[in-house]
This record gives structure tokens, C-alpha cells and sequence, in this order.
């Protein structure tokens, strides 16, 4: 069963990405902010994560830049509200594997795990 670490600020959102997730067959961590999230990434070397663009503090973006500058092979897959291309683009280039919309699909949500496992 793979871990999936989901890193957001609202507890809505973990929330909701767990249910699915847990239904699905995965098994979840959760870190309200980035830097949690990459404390969780190097203890817990999660198969995959979902994580939010915009946090207090670090951000999505700073947390792929950061995994890139460790060549970090986790992948990433952004849940964000914003859909502006440029900012696809960007997460893109920095090493997201995926980009899903906010509130996700269950079936795009899972279809896009099964992608990057």
C-alpha cells in the first residue's frame, strides 16, 4: 500500500484529500505547512505527495524548489485553486509531476497518483 503525504493549510482540504485517498487504498500523512511537510518528506519518504500552492510561510513553489535543489525523487503532485497556465508552467519546470485543480475529481485525484507511482 503506498503512503501519500498531503501538505496543506486547510483542514478541509486534508480532510477531504484523506477520505479519498484512504478509500482509494492509500495509506496518508498530513503536515499543515511546507516546512512541515518537507520535515515529514525526509523522515517518512512518503511514495508520493499532493500539496497546496498557496500556505502561510513557505509555499508549494518554495517546497519544489527546495526537493529540487536535493534531487529529491518524491513526486509531487500540486492541488492548487490557482489555474493560471504560468503557474503550471512553473510547477512544471520545478518538478511537479501533476496539477490538479482545486476541489479535485475523486477519479482525476486517484488517476493522477496511479500516474506518478
Amino acid at each position: 500500500m503506498s503512503t501519500v503525504l498531503i501538505i496543506d493549510d486547510s483542514t478541509f482540504q486534508r480532510n477531504r484529500l484523506r477520505t479519498t485517498l484512504q478509500e482509494g487504498g492509500y495509506q496518508t500523512l498530513e503536515a499543515g505547512t511546507a516546512e512541515e511537510g518537507l520535515v515529514i518528506i525526509e523522515s517518512a519518504n512518503p511514495d508520493a505527495v499532493l500539496c497546496d500552492l498557496l500556505m502561510p510561510g513557505m509555499g508549494g513553489l518554495e517546497l519544489l524548489r527546495m526537493l529540487q535543489e536535493k534531487s529529491s525523487e518524491v513526486p509531487i503532485v500540486i492541488v492548487t485553486a490557482d489555474i493560471q497556465d504560468t503557474v503550471r508552467e512553473e510547477c512544471m519546470r520545478l518538478g511537479a509531476k501533476g496539477f490538479l485543480t482545486k476541489p479535485p475529481q475523486t477519479a482525476e485525484l486517484l488517476a493522477a497518483l496511479a500516474a506518478v507511482l
